[in-house]
This record gives C-alpha cells, sequence and structure tokens, in this order.
C-alpha cells in the first residue's frame, strides 16, 4: 500500500513550523552580526541563525532557546563547512540546555580544529536536540540527562570517552571514536563512548576505540570502543563497533545493560549480568537527499515481514503502547509513505524541492516492522533542507 509523497506535498508537512525570523553571522559584515553568541542574544524562539565564512570560540555560550543554527560558505585550508566552534584552553563548555517543546539543531559546522578542540555538553534537555552534519569533530562530547537528541552524519573524535549518561540518543551514519594513542607525547587511547543509565540506537554507523601506537622508541595500547553500566544499546544496518588496534580489551564491555544488535553486527565482548539479542530492527538506507534531487529511502527488514516507512517532521520522542522502540515524528502529521510485506523492494522515491523557503527544514523518517511476533519502530533518521 503506498501513499503519494511528492514536492508538492511536503509543504503540507513542514506547515506546522513556526514563523522564523533569519539572522546572517559573518566577521567584517557591516550587516551582518559579528559572532555566534550575539545571534544567539538577540534571536527568539523559533529563529534561524545562518552563520558564515569564519571560525569562532564560543566558550562559555549557553542556547537555551529553540534555534536552528546552519553553517554555510567555507572556512577554507580544506575545510568543507563554514564556521569552527574551537574551544582552546575553555573554561567553560559550549552548552545546549532546552525545555520541553523546544527544539535546537546545530548543522553543518566543524567542531574543533588542529589544535584547538570543542567542550560541548548537551546537559538537561528536555526538548529535542539535533547536531547534523558535523564533517569533523575532536574534543569533548557530553550528553546528560537530556530526553531527546540526534547525532546525525557526525564524525567526531572524545579526547576524553563521549559521555551518554541517562539520556536517549540516536546516531545515525556517524563515526564515534576515541581518541588515538601518541607515544611521543605520552598520550593514552581513549574507549569511544560510555554508556551510563542510557539508551543509544545506533543505524548505518561505527563506534572506534582510539587506535593504538608502536615505534622505535616503544608502543601504546589502543582501547575498546564501548563501555555499558545499566543501559541499553542497539545497533541496526551498516553498523560496527571494533576496539582499536594493538589492544587486548573487548570491543564492548557491559555490565547489567541489554545490547540489540542486528546478526551481521558481531563485535569481540565482555557481558556481566548483561543480554545480548541479535535482531534484524527495522531501518532505513537513504541515498541523495539534498534539494532540488530525487531522494531514495528504502527499508531495510527481513524477507517477508510486514513492513512500514514513517515520515513527517520530528516531534518529541513518544512511547506507544504495545510498540517496542518510540516514535521521533510529530504524530499529528506523520506520513505513511509505504506500507507492504517485505520483498526486498519496499523503495520510495521523493522528490526534494529547491525552494529556499524550505531552507533549514528538517524532514524524518522512521521504519518500522512486525519481527519475530511483535512490533517495532526502528531508530530515527532525518536530513535538513539547505
Amino acid at each position: 500500500m503506498r501513499f503519494p509523497l511528492t514536492a508538492s506535498l511536503l509543504p503540507l508537512f513542514l506547515g506546522s513550523l513556526p514563523a522564523q525570523t533569519q539572522w546572517l553571522v559573518e566577521a567584517g559584515n557591516p550587516a551582518a552580526l559579528p559572532d555566534l553568541a550575539s545571534a544567539v542574544a538577540v534571536a527568539a524562539d523559533g529563529d534561524l541563525i545562518r552563520t558564515r565564512n569564519s571560525a569562532e570560540v564560543v566558550s562559555g555560550l549557553v542556547i537555551t532557546k529553540s534555534l536552528r543554527i546552519i553553517g554555510e560558505g567555507s572556512f577554507g585550508f580544506g575545510v568543507p563547512v563554514t564556521v569552527l566552534l574551537a574551544q582552546p584552553n575553555a573554561t567553560a563548555p559550549f552548552q545546549v540546555t532546552v525545555a520541553a517543546g523546544k527544539e535546537v539543531i546545530l548543522s553543518n559546522f566543524a567542531l574543533g580544529w588542529f589544535a584547538a578542540s570543542v567542550d560541548l555538553r548537551i546537559d538537561a534537555c528536555a526538548g529535542r536536540v539535533i547536531l547534523q552534519d558535523v564533517p569533523s569533530g575532536y574534543g569533548r562530547l557530553a550528553i546528560v540527562d537530556s530526553r531527546q537528541v540526534a547525532l546525525r552524519n557526525v564524525d567526531f573524535t572524545g579526547s576524553t570517552p563521549i559521555e551518554f549518561t541517562r539520556s536517549t540518543v540516536a546516531i545515525e551514519r556517524s563515526v564515534l571514536r576515541g581518541r588515538p594513542a601518541n607515544y611521543e607525547t605520552s598520550t593514552t587511547s581513549t574507549i569511544g563512548a560510555r554508556l551510563t543509565t542510557a539508551r543509544v540506537d545506533s543505524v548505518d554507523s561505527t563506534i572506534l576505540g582510539g587506535a593504538g601506537t608502536q615505534t622505535l622508541s616503544g608502543s601504546l595500547p589502543g582501547a575498546g570502543a564501548m563501555l555499558l553500566a545499566a543501559s541499553t544499546f542497539t545497533a541496526a544496518g551498516m553498523s560496527n563497533v571494533a576496539e582499536g588496534t594493538l589492544t587486548t580489551d573487548p570491543a564492548i564491555d557491559a555490565s547489567n545493560s541489554l545490547l540489540i544488535l542486528d546478526p551481521a553486527i558481531t563485535p569481540t565482548l565482555n557481558l556481566v549480568q548483561s543480554t545480548l539479542q541479535a535482531l534484524a530492527l527495522p531501518s532505513v538506507a537513504v541515498a541523495n537527499f539534498a534539494s532540488g534531487q530525487t531522494a531514495t529511502l528504502t527499508v531495510r527488514t527481513p524477507v517477508g515481514t510486514l513492513s512500514a516507512l514513517l515520515i513527517g517532521p520530528p516531534g518529541d520522542r513518544l512511547t506507544l503502547p504495545g510498540v517496542f522502540g518510540d516514535s521521533w515524528l510529530d504524530p499529528l502529521i506523520t506520513h505513511a509513505a509505504l506500507i507492504g510485506v517485505q520483498n526486498g523492494a519496499l523503495v520510495r522515491t521523493i522528490t526534494i524541492p529547491a525552494s529556499p523557503a524550505l531552507y533549514g527544514t528538517p524532514l524524518a523518517w522512521q521504519a518500522a516492522g512486525v519481527v519475530q511476533g511483535s512490533v517495532w519502530l526502528g531508530a530515527p533518521g532525518a536530513a535538513q533542507l539547505r
């Protein structure tokens, strides 16, 4: 059963977006604001901030409003995005703390560069936070006491283990890794991620332990990929979890935790009072999602599974009775773009409009399926028009 989804219908999905004012940040441009902090100060809930062709230190900046902050242009020196949120010798982190009903999107930034690292803390967020399209990042990333955080198309190396504490996080098309060892500077490797009383759902993503090093002078070992305590971790699609080189540590060290991994994902494990399930959870593979293009969304579920592709604007995370996994879509506007029995060809194409009126707008999706007699919602995915 198919429902039409075309460029003419997309604005209906997105008509729920509030009116927004756009602010431009560009150093040296008299018609623009000089830095991100100035734009955050004057912007109202729901506004769009476009930052262009600059690098900036954001130590101590705290975001508490609903904002969409998008990098544009090119910084140069091979960096393919605009603004570097760099934090050398910082005394306070760059922090996002938003109340229920609010949403912050940070998109198309490099987080840290060369010797400058970022210290980004997503803390006590009852609302939604999305970190999207980060082609390079280095430093500290902590997600603490936050209800709904998504990392999408993010490449980040943690100078300390990337922290997920008492939070629910979706990771899509991303690479998270621990810091590699460096014998010459006596820098030890770190694990990729630490989960403490958290739920993390991964789709088409890789989590790696920091690599070890071996030189003529000596060597330092690598590290495991993940350390879990009282947490749940799921991995679907083309995900991977692996320890760093030159280590005897397992990729995943878990205590009192639940792991649900696609059968093709077979990391080395140390499980203490923990459960491992091999299960192919529903997921969506996405290609060519860009303004003016035709995107392809493919539902991935076992053959013979009754499956569905759901598309709509992001919404507050919602638990549905009798369904495993949560909805991350707006329940009032979500559209069933495709329903059928999986036969290897549950594919939907969408014509993405080039209209600048939709600039900065996210469109989200989830796959659903009946897996081993139970209804499952897979981890969410999304892209942002620009």
